[in-house]
């Protein structure tokens, strides 16, 4: 039906789902997680190894205050 709406969608949109922007909280992982998390990472560490790496800056990055951090 056109023009219908969910009321409960409008009023209670879905979670935002977090962006590569948003800044990580560590603090509630346990330790378990933690090392969970950088055994995951560890082959893209040593791949990268002594290699340099380009990170562009600029566009929203560089007007939004949040983005900057």
């Amino acid at each position: 039906m056109a023009g219908h709406y969910n009321r409960a969608y409008i009023s209670n949109p879905p979670a935002r789902q977090p962006t590569m922007s948003d800044p990580i909280n560590t603090a509630n992982l346990s330790p378990a997680q933690k090392a969970a998390i950088i055994a995951e990472a560890l082959p893209y560490i040593r791949r990268f190894q002594d290699k340099t790496l380009v990170i562009k800056y600029g566009g929203n990055a560089m007007t939004d205050p949040h983005l900057k951090e």
